[in-house]
């Protein structure tokens, strides 16, 4: 329990140190650093996000990040202009042809404009494992609207954890192409402040329309999906932290 405890205080005081003066390497080694919330799936380490990958839904079940201020604030790279075929996943992979008359947009799990900072995390964005089948709608508006909030968060709060992937419904899968994507009914966010004071927040967004956008505990969203996030914090500060869902913490100047 001692030793437990020690290894997670050197941890904080890590995170503090790498919020403040964040440095490539951080971010380049410890995009799961604060933990994997769920073990299923083949894992995948980039340069820009880790990712556990799933062959059976043909898309990451989860992508973990570091978004920096410093990151967002250097000259963005050239958007990549073409979806990428990821020859490194398990089983047949998906392509961008599934998606052609589909009716559903490629939605970035990693967004590209979080990955611009450079060239080959750019590219990494635009695998098709970092990809999920979207309704043009969650994917133009609402979708994207939550990336552009947690990036301003981001450049107010220097250094965020960002864990994102989607959510299936139990009941039955829709299928899409002829690589069997499998389509989300919704996509979750999980985010933590790194700078001190900590703080959590998680949202929802549904891929069909019915609710948009859904701000909720990490808690919460952990009922939800039956992950278990950030499990590397002590338990103490991850259940306080998990409990939160005050926007009003976000959006103080």
């Amino acid at each position: 329990m001692f030793l437990r405890r020690l290894a997670a205080l050197l941890l904080l005081i890590l995170l503090a140190g790498c919020a403040s003066q964040p440095t490539e390497k951080w971010m380049t080694q410890s995009n799961h650093a604060l933990g994997i919330p769920v073990k299923e799936g083949q894992f995948l380490l980039r340069k820009g996000y880790s990712a556990g990958y799933s062959s059976i839904e043909k898309q990451s079940l989860w992508v973990s990040y570091i978004l920096c201020a410093e990151n967002l604030q250097k000259t963005p790279f050239p958007r990549e202009k073409f979806f990428i075929t990821d020859l490194e996943v398990d089983g047949t992979p998906a392509t961008s042809k599934d998606y052609i008359r589909s009716g559903f947009d490629r939605g970035h799990l990693a967004p590209a404009a979080d990955m611009a900072y450079s060239k080959e995390t750019m590219i990494e964005s635009f695998l098709m494992s970092n990809i999920s089948p979207q309704e043009p709608e969650c994917n133009r508006i609402y979708w994207l609207n939550t990336e552009k909030q947690i990036r301003q968060w981001a450049l107010k709060e220097k250094c965020l954890c960002v864990v994102t992937g989607p959510v299936f419904s139990p009941e039955g899968k829709r299928k899409l192409g002829k690589s069997d994507i499998t389509v989300p009914v919704k996509f979750f966010k999980a985010v933590m402040d790194l700078t001190y004071p900590y703080k959590m927040i998680a949202c929802l967004v549904d891929n069909d329309r019915k609710e948009n956008v859904r701000f909720l505990s990490v808690d919460e969203l952990e009922k939800i999906t039956g992950y278990d996030f950030f499990d590397k914090l002590d338990d103490a500060l991850e259940n306080e932290l998990e409990s939160q869902c005050d926007l009003a913490q976000w959006s103080k100047p």
